[in-house]
């Protein structure tokens, strides 16, 4: 039942899950009647032990090899990849300050930085049009999970601390990637610094972020400690004699639903999207958080950007003139980040 409301991307009536449920039983009938009986009754399908196994392993043979095709061309139906990329531009994007890549015009010295989480590196194409449209190179930073604040790091619980201690996992430090991207912007002539998050993802918490020592505060507490270390850093930002640009979040949904999309355009006669496009709504966390950082951001920051407003219905968000905006139910995808990049023309203009 969950991974059926997780296709239908939005909750059960009454009606869907009595449906459901009696499906699951008269699916459970047939199976056990046509398929357990044969094979359990005193007349065997393979009676002779050697067939039987013979059997059981030529079927775990295609299961493997169906699934390790699957995996080779990323899922199902590979061809979503062509409806709406992923968000690992490779080239465009480092999560090292010891190994940056320059993006843009890339005849010129890099001047522009962009930092952050994952989001960060799905807005590198849209800095990449943008520079080569203006003349002007720099770098993107993205770590997962990372806000571009320094002195705040992930939340840690003795479990996770033993999870690391017990695998091959290597553990990423958020507060080495953030010193270091800093120390990179100090010392190489940086002039604009663009500073991108899921803002209200964090403030909600959801155990990804570490505020006090290792104790994990409330949202509110979360929310307001959020806002005063990015102050802070645009502040030393500043001080170095950069300009700083906050970008904002870019609407975060309930549910993904590209795989609608990219059947929809694989398959024009059938809208799969377009029935349930009304279910499609904002995420708790981005409708209860987004709105108090946007009106903080543009209260106590200078340069504040909007990569795509939340205004309108959310389906016309996700697919917008026959573009498919997002690659996930929060990332911009390809296409979707280089359609934006007009909003940093003006910061990169004046890229002195």
């Amino acid at each position: 039942m969950a991974f059926a409301k997780y296709l239908m991307f939005r909750p059960f009536s009454g009606y869907d899950s009595a449906g459901i449920i009696f499906a699951s039983l008269a699916i459970s009938t047939l199976s056990w009647k046509y398929i357990e009986q044969p094979f359990r009754g005193k007349r065997m399908v393979l009676p002779e032990r050697k067939r039987l196994f013979a059997f059981a392993g030529v079927v775990m043979v295609v299961a493997v090899g169906t699934g390790g095709v699957m995996h080779l061309q990323n899922g199902i139906l590979p061809w979503t990849r062509q409806c709406a990329p992923d968000i690992r531009f490779k080239g465009l994007v480092s999560n090292s300050p010891d190994k940056p890549i320059l993006i843009g015009d890339t005849a010129k010295d890099g001047s522009f930085v962009v930092w952050g989480d994952s989001h960060a590196g799905s807005l590198a194409p849209a800095l990449q049009v943008s520079g080569l449209d203006n003349g002007v190179s720099g770098y993107v930073f993205s770590a997962g999970s990372t806000l571009p604040i320094l002195s705040v790091e992930r939340y840690t619980s003795e479990v996770n601390d033993q999870h690391y201690k017990d695998s091959d996992v290597i553990r990423f430090d958020e507060r080495q990637f953030n010193d270091g991207v800093f120390s990179f912007i100090q010392k190489n002539n940086i002039k604009n610094v663009f500073l991108v998050g899921a803002w209200s993802h964090y403030a909600k918490g959801k155990g990804v972020l570490l505020i006090e020592g290792n104790k994990e505060l409330p949202s509110e507490s979360r929310f307001e400690r959020i806002c005063d270390e990015l102050k802070k850093t645009v502040e030393l930002l500043k001080k170095e004699g950069v300009h700083v640009y906050v970008v904002l979040d870019v609407p975060a949904f309930n549910t993904n639903p590209i795989r609608f999309v990219c059947l929809e355009k694989r398959y024009p006669g059938v809208h799969y999207f377009s029935a349930w496009r009304d279910g499609v709504t904002f995420t708790a966390d981005y409708q209860q958080f987004n709105p108090m950082f946007n009106a903080y951001a543009l209260r106590e920051f200078e340069n504040v950007l909007q990569p795509i407003s939340s205004e309108g219905r959310c389906a016309d968000i996700i697919v917008n003139g026959g573009t498919v905006n997002y690659s996930d139910s929060n990332h911009l995808s390809f296409a979707g980040a280089a359609a934006v990049s007009s909003v940093f023309d003006e910061a990169l203009k004046n890229n002195e």
